[in-house]
């Protein structure tokens, strides 16, 4: 019984911590007036027992994966550096990830930047970012 209450008890802290709660699709946002401004989509992730440099490394493959240039990769900084002119217009969207660590976990936040005329559906481009971001726990 003890142990069970125990239990409850830990498993009610860990809902009630901020970063556990969360999900990258919770903390999504976008910022910026479409067709005519630039846009901003970011979105965080706290991934527990995951080293940023390996968060990098994980991030970076999904983002290859997906078609997107890796740029640049500073472990050392915890910033990764991707584009991606998807639509072949020469006005390359940029993808920003930084990660550091948090206590005993990594915190994985990333913005991907559109220019001005540029635009998606927001819950598809949701479903992409939080796919790379998750990628960053594996």
């Amino acid at each position: 019984m003890l142990k069970n209450i125990a239990g409850a008890a830990a498993l009610a802290l860990l809902i009630a911590s901020p970063a556990a709660a969360q999900s990258c699709a919770q903390n999504f946002k976008s910022s910026g007036v479409p067709l005519l401004t630039g846009l901003t989509y970011s979105t965080w992730a706290v991934f527990p027992k995951v080293a940023p440099a390996k968060a990098l490394d994980n991030v970076g493959r999904a983002l290859s994966a997906e078609g997107i240039d890796v740029v640049s990769v500073n472990k050392k900084a915890g910033v990764l550096i991707a584009t991606q002119d998807g639509a072949n217009s020469g006005r390359p969207q940029t993808i920003r990830v930084i990660a550091r660590k948090t206590g005993s976990a990594t915190r994985v936040d990333l913005e991907f930047h559109v220019q001005p005329g540029q635009f998606s559906t927001e819950s598809a481009l949701r479903t992409h970012i939080c796919a790379v971001v998750n990628a960053a726990g594996r």
